[in-house]
């Protein structure tokens, strides 16, 4: 993934109504409503607060861990059909 890729995703959420940043008068960089990460470069625990980060996956860090979601068991297009209702 690289710069333009994250924009891009970034962009996607945010017209759905999701907000990525928390306000720029806080004092440290914190993601809201969704988190995008480049994981080789960040310390994960400390990007977004609300994810346990894995080896591989994250969950939320409020709730029980889940069935892992990846490419091998999701559809794309059924995905993408329904984040544009």
């Amino acid at each position: 993934m690289n710069s333009i890729d994250f924009g891009k995703i970034i962009e996607f959420w945010e017209g759905l109504g999701f907000r990525a940043f928390a306000p720029e008068d806080t004092d440290e960089f914190e993601w809201l409503d969704f988190c995008v990460v480049n994981a080789p470069f960040y310390e994960l625990e400390k990007v977004c607060l609300w994810l346990n980060f894995e080896i591989y996956s994250v969950h939320h860090a409020y709730y029980d861990k889940g069935k892992t979601i990846g490419y091998e068991n999701i559809d794309i297009d059924e995905f993408m059909a329904k984040m544009k209702k």
